[in-house]
């Protein structure tokens, strides 16, 4: 039981190292994204709804980034004083750290397929997608 717990404090220690090292970058990201959001939101009033989205979920992404930091900082402080409690500590806290980190992918997957939309298209941005090429018996018109 020992062994195990010696290796669950080791497993969670890289984690919340590996987490507390990429602090950096992800607060450089979300300092990048909200400058990006600003400039977007002088394009237009028909952009304001889109832009609100995209910085809602920026905002999200910021929130997870310090909630992982504090997560980490906590579960060492943790780790440190109350070592053999680990078991139900691990229980409690890699899940939350896991599900944290699935959702700040979800949403920066969500961003970088935005990114690229407005890349091919940066038009989409003022009048939305393009239509198609009307189909056989379609009038541009009825579009």
């Amino acid at each position: 039981n020992r062994v195990a717990i010696s290796n669950t404090l080791s497993n969670l220690s890289t984690i919340t190292t590996t987490v507390a090292a990429g602090r950096a970058d992800l607060t450089a990201g979300m300092h990048d994204a909200a400058q990006t959001f600003a400039h977007s939101a002088r394009v237009g009033a028909r952009v304001g709804p889109m832009v609100e989205r995209i910085a809602k979920s920026a905002d999200s992404i910021a929130l997870m980034a310090a909630a992982v930091s504090d997560t980490s900082v906590t579960a060492s402080r943790t780790i440190a004083t109350v070592g053999t409690d680990m078991d139900h500590l691990a229980g409690e806290i890699v899940p939350q750290i896991q599900a944290l980190l699935g959702e700040m992918s979800s949403l920066t997957a969500s961003l970088h397929r935005l990114s690229e939309q407005s890349a091919r298209d940066p038009r989409g941005l003022l009048f939305g997608r393009t239509p198609g090429v009307p189909g056989p018996g379609e009038s541009s018109m009825t579009r």
